[in-house]
């Protein structure tokens, strides 16, 4: 039996999107886990005013295989997290997210990633 239904931990779904420079960062999230991922921007535009064409299913498998090839991930293993966004400030890429365990007496932790730097703890949100 496989183990994908979003009652578990084997679904993960996309929630947030955030392009930021040259990456698109996305928060996947399952029932009690979630995942940071970033991929670059397809390098390639099938929609839009340049194009005439409507892209074939082989254009638009080639521009995904193309991006999930160039997929990072950013942060793994995170329990659930809120208040998702991404920007890019010269060159250096900064996620922002909010996850539960801050230290004692503290509610909420904000959690800042820039660069390659391991997550850092930049403040907490009040007890209710």
């Amino acid at each position: 039996m496989l183990n994908t239904d979003e009652g578990n931990s084997g679904g993960l779904w996309a929630t947030t999107l955030a392009p930021a420079g040259p990456w698109i960062y996305v928060h996947l999230r399952g029932r009690h886990l979630s995942t940071i991922l970033r991929t670059p921007v397809p390098a390639k535009t099938l929609y839009g005013p340049a194009t005439e064409d409507f892209p074939t299913v082989r254009d638009q498998l080639e521009t995904m295989r193309d991006a999930l090839a160039g997929t990072e991930i950013v942060a793994d293993d995170l329990g659930d997290i809120r208040g998702f966004c991404a920007t890019e400030v010269d060159g250096v890429p900064r996620v922002f997210y909010c996850a539960e365990g801050g230290g004692e007496g503290e509610g909420t932790a904000m959690l800042l990633l820039e660069g390659d730097a391991a997550p850092r703890v930049i403040g907490s949100l009040p007890r209710d």
